[in-house]
Formats: C-alpha cells, structure tokens, sequence
C-alpha cells in the first residue's frame, strides 16, 4: 500500500476571529451588533485563544498534529492606518514559537475574513487604492515574522467572502453588489500577487486556500445547468485559481460541499448521503473529485487546509474522518503530490453569522468556563495519525 509522504502533515485548523475573541477594532465586532446570530451567540471572547493559546496548543500536540493552521488578526496589528501594535505581533510571534516548541509546523494565514474597520470604511477590497495598506502589512509580517514560517496562506475563501459580503449580504458590510462583488475578486487577486511577492524567500512556500467544492449537475446535456455551472466556475474560487495558478508553490483547499446543480428547483437526485447539522451533504468522494480537477488546473502540491463537519453530537464526525482520508489517499496513490491534512477544527468556535451553535470541533467547547474536552472523533483521529506514522 502507498502510504503518505515521510514528512506528511497531519493537523488541525482555526481562524484568529472565530478563536481569540475581544477583537473589538475588526469590522465583524460592529457587524454582530447590528446582525446577531440566530441564538445572539456573539463572538464575545470566542474561545479566548489569545489569552490560553498554550493549552490549545498542547492539546493539538497531544492528538499527534505536525502542522497546526492559524490565522493573524490584521485588526490587531494595525489599529489604525499609521500605527502598529508591537504587543500583538510579538504575542503571535510567541504563538509561532509556541507551535514549533511542540514540533508542529505553523501554518499561517495572513487574512481569513475579517478586517480592521478603518480598512473596511475606506472601502475594503473594492478599492484599488487601498492595497497600498495590504502591501505595509504583508511587508511588517515579513519583517517581524516570516523567519520561523515555513508555509504562508496568503488568502482564505476569497470567493465565498466576496459573495457572502457583496451578493447574499450575509457577512459585512452588508450589500447587494454584483459590480462591488467583481471588483472586490479582482482586488482580492491582486492582493494575493502582491502577498506572494511580498512574503517569498527560498525557504517557505505560499499559497491560498479555497473553497472548492464538487459541483454536479443533474442534467448535464440542460444549457442552463451547463450555464449556471459557467458561472460558478468564472466567480467562484474555482475563477480565483485561474487567475493565481502561476503564483502559488502549493493549493489549499479547503471542502465542504457536493452540490447538485439542476435547472429545475426540487429536482435533485436522491442521494443516500449523510447530512452536517447545516444540511451540507457528506459526500467524501467528492474531495478526491475536487483533488483531481484542481491538480489538472494549477499542476502544484494539494494541502487540504480545511474539512470539516457540523456535528453537535459527534454522530458522523468520526466516519466522515476516516472516509475523507480514505479519499485523500486515493487520490495521492494516483500521483497527486499532498502536502498534508488539516481537520476543522481542533475545537469549536464561532461560525461567523450562525454564532457558536454549529460545533465543528474535535474538542466540545464550554464557553461558559472556557474549557474543551475531547470528543469521540479526536481520539479516531489521533488513532489514525498514529497508525500512519507508525507504519511510515
């Protein structure tokens, strides 16, 4: 049997926004007063990674991890456009440390989402002119931090943030733009060029994660479902790849969904899939379909940056683990390069506009006493990192 490479990253992921709470300057901290989740489950102190990130950590050491995937709160280090907050970089540069103390790989992503406010009123993505603010602080992190980080991701979900902030309106700021959505992907793509040239050296390697998910369409010879699919394909992260393939050293991706695109509302296919406590369908399979379309696009290293499932009771998580790497290996028999695996996540959070009720985490969070206990599905993980270590 073929197994991962030597040096295969098992792991986990968070987000600085979801984990370290009191983050009162980003853009979100505003938007949850005005938009509430459904259970008024504000971020509030989150899972208060800023303030207890040696446990956590810890406890991603204890499960086995060799990569833990976490992101810089810009909010944080820049609180304004002229000053820099030196106490918040050198607190993620002891975070940095913390995680190679315990022989993980830092995985770190420069932007998952959130945004300082002053960047956010002035604009945001939509203009071009405020790149200038992106490229200081990608410049500052190289300067303060990119000595002890092997892997950067640049970007995460750039399509979903563009569409969930400027068509749906679900996240901030809020609007119902099909010309801001445009312009905020092109402002994103230029944004990740100018990151990568920013932060790249001869020892590290960049890339950006993306939402990509495995699209099938009901009727395939249907001109409609072959159109929408067109589209999808042009302004999802499946666009955002065409444009960044040739700037990256590795693709991460980050699955969640299979979805059934049909021309007609209602007339899916059945399927005997398993359902997430959102309703996404668990469809394993798919991840090995998205490796393989993905590899065929952009020719680099897959890393999977994310995957995960909505599962309070911790019900599916365990099988939904064991198939998805099941499929992961599938594909890197074929000859597809992985870097490595990281589940989201080490331990529940705040899911952006749905609050803390949706629980992703292999660790049950008690936000009342800020403790997280391992579930089922952390010890089958850890059971399976073992065993391929082991046999490797």
């Amino acid at each position: 049997m073929k197994l991962f490479p030597k040096n295969f990253l098992w792991g986990t992921a968070i987000s600085s926004y979801q984990t370290e709470g009191n983050t009162a300057n980003a853009d979100w901290w505003q938007w949850e007063k005005q938009h509430p989740p459904p259970d008024n489950s504000r971020c509030g102190s989150a899972c208060d990674f800023w303030n207890r990130y040696e446990t956590y950590i810890e406890h991603a050491a204890a499960l086995g991890s060799r990569a833990f995937r976490i992101s810089l709160e810009w909010s944080r280090i820049q609180p304004t456009p002229t000053t820099w907050d030196e106490h918040a970089l050198s607190q993620y540069n002891e975070i940095i440390q913390t995680i190679k103390s315990h022989n993980m790989e830092p995985v770190i992503t420069v932007w998952h989402f959130s945004l300082p406010q002053w960047f956010a009123k002035k604009g945001g993505w939509t203009r071009s002119y405020n790149r200038g603010y992106w490229n200081a602080y990608c410049e500052k992190l190289r300067d303060t931090l990119a000595k002890d980080v092997r892997y950067w991701v640049t970007l995460n979900e750039p399509g979903a943030y563009a569409a969930m902030g400027y068509l749906t309106g679900y996240w901030p700021p809020g609007k119902h733009s099909i010309f801001k959505f445009i312009s905020t992907l092109h402002g994103l793509i230029q944004a990740h060029r100018n990151a990568y040239a920013i932060l790249k050296n001869k020892d590290n390697h960049i890339g950006v994660s993306l939402n990509l998910s495995h699209d099938e369409l009901v009727h395939p010879a249907n001109w409609g479902e072959r159109f929408v699919e067109m589209i999808l394909g042009h302004y999802s992260d499946w666009g955002f790849l065409s444009y960044v393939k040739n700037r990256i050293d590795f693709l991460g991706i980050n699955y969640y969904f299979h979805n059934q695109i049909s021309w007609i509302p209602g007339k899916q296919r059945k399927r005997h899939l398993d359902k997430s406590d959102l309703r996404w369908d668990v469809c394993p399979r798919g991840m090995y379909q998205v490796m393989v379309k993905a590899y065929a696009q952009c020719k680099k290293p897959i890393f999977i940056t994310e995957n995960g499932v909505a599962d309070n009771h911790d019900t599916i998580r365990q099988s939904f683990i064991r198939d998805h790497i099941a499929w992961l290996h599938e594909a890197y028999k074929e000859g597809i390069p992985v870097i490595g695996y990281l589940h989201w996540s080490l331990m529940d959070n705040v899911e952006w506009q749905r609050g803390k009720q949706p629980r992703f985490g292999l660790m049950e969070m008690d936000y009342e006493h800020m403790t997280a206990t391992p579930r089922p599905s952390f010890y089958l993980y850890q059971d399976i990192i073992k065993a391929y270590t082991e046999r490797i």
